[in-house]
């Protein structure tokens, strides 16, 4: 998950709302000091009124996105591999515009995941959060229909891994590719001959494993 610096504290952003008061507030980030465990969030939950939904809706003002409703949510296939969708807790939602795609997250956005999925299915992607327990059910019902990445590959060097992409690219069906890095994975789109670069397109998805020396070094 990428943090920003520059966002507004989940406490603070509470307390402007009038939903908490200093007091709450100290005593959640006491009791979350001291524990060493869980989110200010679940703290404040258990010392205060606060509801889920309201600490979803304090989420989003503090991540300036909207936040889904997930009451009718069907799950549907996506062109997002299964591996990246269980990995990093992205839920694919359906749009009416056939060029967008909606990203939901439970615990805040994720900008590396949803810029790497923009870049590879050429969709403009939206971003939002979902309550948590809906997100949960959502996303659990949703994998098993996600289809898996073709290929995952576990190289231990950097010339490992190069040696690895340069053996898809080189592959006689392959006419074009897409790549992208989601944190730990290189995500790599190889295009069959003659073919075009859309969903309807085919393709076959490759996960590279950033070795743990290579990631460190980024």
């Amino acid at each position: 998950m990428v943090t920003h610096a520059h966002r507004i504290p989940l406490g603070l952003v509470l307390l402007s709302m009038g939903m908490i008061t200093e007091a709450q507030l100290q005593t959640a980030l006491e009791q979350q000091r001291q524990a060493k465990t869980e989110r200010i969030g679940d703290w404040l939950r258990k010392g205060t009124d606060l509801t889920e939904k309201d600490i979803t809706r304090a989420l989003g003002m503090q991540w300036n996105c909207p936040i889904f409703d997930l009451a009718t949510y069907r799950p549907q296939p996506g062109e997002i591999p299964r591996e990246l969708i269980e990995i990093y807790r992205i839920l694919p939602l359906p749009a009416r515009n056939r060029g967008l795609l909606y990203l939901a997250f439970d615990r805040g956005l994720n900008p590396v995941a949803s810029f790497a999925v923009q870049h590879m299915t050429g969709l403009r992607v939206e971003a939002g959060l979902a309550g948590e327990s809906a997100f949960q059910d959502a996303w659990t019902r949703s994998l098993p229909i996600q289809a898996p990445a073709a290929t995952v590959v576990r190289p231990r060097t950097k010339e490992e891994l190069l040696k690895a992409a340069a053996a898809v690219l080189q592959e006689e069906d392959v006419s074009d590719a897409c790549i992208a890095r989601l944190h730990q994975h290189l995500w790599l789109r190889a295009f069959a001959a003659n073919d075009v670069q859309s969903s309807l397109g085919s393709y076959r998805d490759y996960l590279f494993v950033i070795p743990e020396a290579l990631g460190k070094s980024q």
